[in-house]
């Protein structure tokens, strides 16, 4: 379990995601860039997307506000300034033909945990579950979990939702994950991100880029 930037993050999700290109010229985020998601603290801020070939977006956060234009094939990129974890809520308005706003941005610490079955491991099926899940209520902790889906090609998004840390939205998620989370958020005292992207039984190779598989293993 390590601690990434979101754009790092989002370049593991290929073993469980589904490869979503954008169907229309309006500006369009990824899932894990939404509402009620937790950007890493003290690192520049990356914001991506699509919008419509050689269109202008616009990215406002706080009183910082950036402007990109989308390449040829609709993908754009811009990296604000760090932000400190304070505990308030932001809003991020992301604009170009159409307008997207994000709200309760929080700022903290965002880790991913990823792997086999021991990070998969739903939290309902753990010892002493029902009364843990009953007092899981974590207002400043979020989930993201990427769901499993077969691609023989690397994901540009998932179809996922950062979602409020309760004892409605823990059962399915990583038990690892979720205790390891809450411990750092009670340590730090600062909001926390988790992703996880995990796989029982999922073999290495669909975990590694094809430019890192050993010959060896690409040759049978």
């Amino acid at each position: 379990m390590k601690r990434k930037s979101l754009l790092t993050i989002f370049s593991l999700f290929a073993t469980s995601a589904i490869t979503v290109p954008p169907a229309r010229a309006d500006v369009k985020l990824p899932a894990v860039l939404d509402s009620h998601m937790v950007i890493q603290r003290d690192q520049p801020v990356r914001i991506w997307g699509w919008a419509g070939a050689d269109e202008n977006v616009t990215v406002t956060l706080g009183e910082q506000t950036q402007s990109a234009t989308a390449d040829g094939a609709g993908r754009w990129l811009m990296t604000l300034k760090s932000q400190q974890a304070d505990g308030k809520p932001r809003q991020i308005k992301v604009a170009g033909t159409n307008t997207i706003d994000l709200e309760d941005v929080l700022v903290g610490e965002v880790w991913i945990g990823s792997g086999q079955s021991n990070m998969e491991w739903h939290f309902a099926n753990t010892t002493g579950a029902a009364e843990a899940i009953a007092v899981a209520d974590h207002p400043n902790v979020r989930l993201f979990h990427v769901p499993k889906v077969n691609a023989k090609e690397k994901a540009e998004d998932v179809n996922a939702k950062w979602k409020t840390c309760t004892p409605q939205n823990v059962p399915t998620f990583s038990a690892v994950l979720y205790y390891f989370g809450t411990r750092l958020h009670e340590e730090l005292d600062v909001p926390v991100g988790l992703i996880n992207s995990s796989w029982g039984g999922s073999p290495i190779e669909p975990w590694t880029s094809k430019t890192g598989i050993p010959a060896a293993c690409t040759t049978v």
